[in-house]
């Protein structure tokens, strides 16, 4: 790498997803460690490997990321924002999928990584902390997993008193987010 990263994460199909700033400017480098021929090029994509996220609002900001094996999209936060990224689909700028209350920040990100259909890769869940208030709050996000914009596809079928996105509160000041497979 030509600079420290500012992140690593895994991506789509078990991309590594590198983002740096070079010379003021955040790049997404994307890297295939799993190919199958040792021909000395990690690179994931070819020519579509280093791409320039100019156009992400914020990025060189954020604290938080995440993404998942099911979609190319990734997502991004702020203290006061949430963003996505598809470096498939030959967008040039980032979405911003949520944008906190005066007060409240970003304190948790996370793309569940399920395996079942229908759900498998679109979930995104946020959390947010408003210091005044004492209040937590998770934000869930029914998602296309390669564009990384909100889709209500199976939420109508699966959750029909559910609004996307789907706000709960009530909750203390979330850290971290994982999830348990339950069998």
């Amino acid at each position: 790498m030509p600079t420290d990263p500012i992140a690593i994460f895994n991506g789509y199909a078990e991309r590594t997803y590198c983002i740096t700033e070079e010379d003021g400017v955040c790049y997404l480098y994307r890297f295939n460690f799993y190919n199958v021929a040792d021909d000395g090029d990690l690179s994931a994509d070819g020519d579509r490997s280093k791409i320039d996220l100019s156009g992400c609002t914020g990025i060189a900001e954020a604290t938080l990321f995440a993404a998942n094996n099911y979609g190319h999209a990734f997502y991004y936060a702020t203290p006061d924002a949430v963003h996505s990224f598809s470096p498939s689909s030959g967008a040039t700028t980032s979405n911003t999928l949520y944008t906190c209350e005066p007060g409240e920040e970003v304190t948790a990100l996370y793309t569940w990584n399920s395996g079942g259909w229908p759900t498998a890769g679109i979930i995104l869940w946020i959390a947010t902390w408003d210091e005044n208030a004492q209040e937590g709050k998770l934000i869930e996000f029914e998602i296309d997993a390669n564009y990384g914009t909100a889709n209500w596809s199976f939420g109508p079928s699966m959750a029909p008193d559910h609004t996307n996105p789907y706000i709960t509160t009530g909750y203390g000041k979330i850290v971290s987010m994982t999830c348990v497979d339950a069998e």
